[in-house]
C-alpha cells in the first residue's frame, strides 16, 4: 500500500511541474477572463516573451477573504519551455511588472505522504541582486 501512494504522489507532482504562481496581483484586475488576460499581459510584463503565444492549461485563483496577504494566480502550462521562457525572463527584470506582480516558483517536496510534504516558497524580487533560486 506504502508503494501504491508513493507512485500516486509522484504522479500529482509531476503533474504540477509546470505551474507558475503569480503573486501580487490587484483585486479583479484579470476581470472573466483570466487565461485571456495573462496571455496578452505577460509578454507586456516580461519583454522576452513578445511574440511567443503561451498556452495556459489551466488556472487557480487563491483569493482568501478578509486577509491582507497578496492575491495569488496559480496556472499550469501546456510546455514546459513555457515555463522555463517566463521564469528566465522574470530573473532578468530591473524593475516590477506594470501590475507589480512577480512569479514564485515553489520546490522541495518530500515524497513520503501527504502529510509529511514540504514546501519552500520562493519570491522573485526583481529589486534583489541575489537570484531567486
Amino acid at each position: 500500500m506504502q508503494q501504491f501512494w508513493t507512485k500516486l504522489l509522484d504522479i500529482e507532482d509531476r503533474a504540477r511541474h509546470l505551474n507558475l504562481h503569480l503573486v501580487g496581483l490587484p483585486e479583479s484586475a484579470e476581470g472573466s477572463n483570466a487565461i485571456t488576460f495573462l496571455q496578452e499581459n505577460l509578454p507586456k510584463w516580461i519583454p522576452s516573451l513578445q511574440g511567443d503565444k503561451i498556452e495556459i492549461q489551466r488556472l487557480y485563483n487563491t483569493t482568501t477573504p478578509g486577509k491582507t496577504t497578496p492575491r495569488t494566480l496559480i496556472f499550469c502550462l501546456f510546455c514546459y519551455e513555457d515555463r522555463q521562457k517566463i521564469l528566465k525572463g522574470s530573473r532578468a527584470l530591473e524593475s516590477p511588472p506594470k501590475h507589480g506582480v512577480g512569479t514564485r516558483r515553489r520546490r522541495g517536496r518530500k515524497l513520503l505522504q501527504r502529510s509529511d510534504r514540504r514546501w519552500l516558497p520562493v519570491d522573485f524580487d526583481p529589486s534583489s541582486s541575489i537570484p531567486p533560486y
